[in-house]
């Protein structure tokens, strides 16, 4: 069976473990958390961008139809003012109808200038410069049509816009196909968009699948190792329970195994003391020996017996005060010191003889390791606090060196000082039992050369005064 340090070691180092299972489970948990929070940003990101192109490119479609569309009715009324240009007679009719083709003419290349950036879908460039080659080779005999006109001569203006006809047809195509190219286009770039948008939900899908199965994977794996952990806890617990039950036991029967051969031998003392001088010092020896043994007895039966009695009692701090008072006062004032005990009225959830014995035996240690620069000051002040009630018990004593306190509460412990002082070293033992015992804590500060201080926590009793 392990012993108990082995025991308290390896309980600390299973809560270590199940601490850092947990601790890596919610590092794990908040890096996908993390990972899916960016694959998901970059993906808005990178969609939100392809949106915007597409959208661009649509707007462009659309602009481009509407040139284009304005470019081939400007061919089309260029065509109608060349008809009506012939068939005028009248100088200033004529004269009218040449400042509606000029206008025509500017309002065509201003269509065309803003046209030609927006070339970009496929196949579109070429078709628009084969416009732009068939516009300007109808330039040259759209003149001399219009000149002919001038000088009246419609029959042969008449003949030579006819001959023009098929050219004029042939933009009319061009322009035709470029309005197609651009709706084809902009199709395209809804139909990409609308791919994209099912791809992006595709992608969504499969990540959020992906995080839930890595998820439940490192979940399930730190749950069992967290589970293990927690087992083992338990084990190792128990195993200290039935430990420390078993020292208890093994304390009470070295005490009552003790009793009787120390009586024996105190009266066997006493009598051989009648026969001899008063002044013989062996018996003196003798009777420390015999009170040593008393006393270490006496702390051996108080040590195991201390967690049956403190479970399920209650003390009313102001009869605990009052007993220390009436017995711990006088002890302090003997030696020349100071006591000063406050407890603030409540029940706590503790033994009233257990929590008397606790204070006693800090208030006894304080005027055994008084020092002797100062005149002792011992003061016990108590409080309670939400449901709990605060005990501190401070002294100007002698102190405790760091190594010291590292062992002050382990069983028979004493320090190098207080070998010299009657003692059994179980005190400070008791104390922590009891206290642990009744569900509280207890922490010790000390210096050498400047006191001791206890600060005992324990739970309220329930319904007890706050």
């Amino acid at each position: 069976m392990l012993e108990l340090r082995d025991l308290a070691t390896a309980q600390a180092a299973a809560t270590r473990r199940a601490n850092y299972a947990r601790f890596v489970l919610g590092l794990a948990l908040a890096a996908m958390a993390t990972a899916a929070l960016a694959i998901a940003i970059a993906s808005e990101r990178r969609s939100r961008n392809v949106i915007a192109q597409v959208q661009l490119s649509t707007d462009d479609a659309v602009e481009s139809i509407r040139l284009v569309q304005v470019m081939g009715m400007d061919v089309l009324r260029q065509r109608i003012l060349l008809d009506q240009h012939i068939y005028e007679n009248a100088p200033e009719r004529i004269g009218a109808v040449d400042r509606e083709i000029s206008v025509n003419r500017m309002a065509f290349m201003l269509a065309a200038i803003q046209y030609a950036p927006l070339a970009r879908f496929p196949g579109e460039a070429e078709a628009w410069h084969r416009l732009l080659d068939d516009i300007a080779a109808l330039n040259a005999p759209v003149d001399h049509v219009l000149e002919l006109s001038r000088m009246n001569r419609d029959t042969e203006a008449h003949d030579a816009l006819l001959a023009l006809s098929p050219r004029f047809v042939a933009v009319a195509t061009e322009v035709d196909e470029l309005v197609a190219i651009n709706e084809l286009g902009a199709r395209e770039a809804l139909a990409h968009v609308r791919n994209l948008e099912a791809e992006q939900v595709a992608e969504t899908f499969l990540l959020s699948l992906l995080s839930i199965a890595v998820t439940v994977a490192i979940g399930l794996y730190a749950t069992g190792l967290v589970s293990r952990e927690e087992r083992m806890l338990r084990q190792y617990a128990a195993a200290l329970e039935d430990r420390n039950r078993e020292l208890d036991a093994f304390a009470g029967r070295v005490a009552h195994d003790l009793r009787g051969p120390l009586t024996t031998i105190s009266l066997s003392v006493s009598r051989l003391a009648e026969d001899r001088p008063r002044d013989d010092r062996v018996f003196d020896v003798l009777d420390r020996g015999v009170a040593r043994m008393e006393s270490l007895i006496r702390d051996l039966l108080a040590l195991s017996r201390a967690s049956v009695r403190a479970h399920g009692a209650g003390a009313r701090t102001e009869a605990v005060a009052a007993t220390l008072e009436r017995e711990l006062g006088p002890m302090v004032r003997e030696v020349g010191g100071v006591f000063h005990v406050e407890l603030e009225p409540a029940e706590v959830a503790c033994g009233e003889g257990l929590l008397c014995e606790v204070l006693w035996n800090l208030g006894e240690n304080a005027v055994k390791y008084r020092s002797a620069e100062v005149p002792l000051a011992l003061d016990i002040v108590g409080r309670a606090h939400r449901d709990r009630y605060v005990l501190r018990v401070s002294d100007n004593g002698s102190g405790m060196s760091p190594d010291e306190l590292h062992h002050a509460f382990e069983p028979l412990f004493r320090g190098e000082k207080a070998r010299a002082i009657p003692g059994t070293g179980l005190g400070l033992s008791i104390v922590h039992r009891v206290i642990d015992a009744s569900g509280g804590t207890i922490r010790l500060e000390s210096r050498l050369g400047v006191g001791t201080t206890f600060e005992i926590e324990l739970p309220l009793t329930r319904g007890a005064a706050l």
